[in-house]
């Protein structure tokens, strides 16, 4: 597979105002629910090195990735219940295909992953 055929397969296609609002709808469920099962990946991993590993990787990093993906999550699940323009949900479902493999590849994926999903 090109990676021009890979890159039309993360397009979104601003054209179809219902498809954009039926994705936003769908993200607005399944980005808390990644989100939730990555804090708690995320805890797990933190208390079976407690007490091996540093500190701030055992208590301060799961902190700050609990603060952070919580209100990330309670953002997103907001949109499930406000209505959106469809230039919002279109930039909405733009933002959130920036974690497409052509484009994260150039910046930190952790990062690029971050960005992508934040609304």
């Amino acid at each position: 597979m090109s990676s021009v055929t890979l890159a039309n397969f993360f397009r979104v296609e601003t054209d179809k105002p219902d498809l954009l609002q039926a994705q936003v709808k769908a993200l607005s469920k399944q980005i808390p629910l990644l989100l939730f099962i990555t804090v708690v990946n995320t805890l797990a991993v933190a208390a079976t090195h407690y007490g091996t590993a540093p500190y701030f990787l055992t208590v301060g990093f799961p902190l700050v990735v609990t603060i952070g993906y919580a209100w990330h999550g309670l953002d997103w699940a907001k949109l499930a219940f406000r209505p959106l323009s469809d230039r919002d949900a279109g930039r909405l479902c733009q933002s959130a295909s920036k974690i497409a493999p052509g484009s994260a590849s150039k910046i930190d994926p952790g990062v690029g992953w971050w960005r992508g999903v934040s609304p």
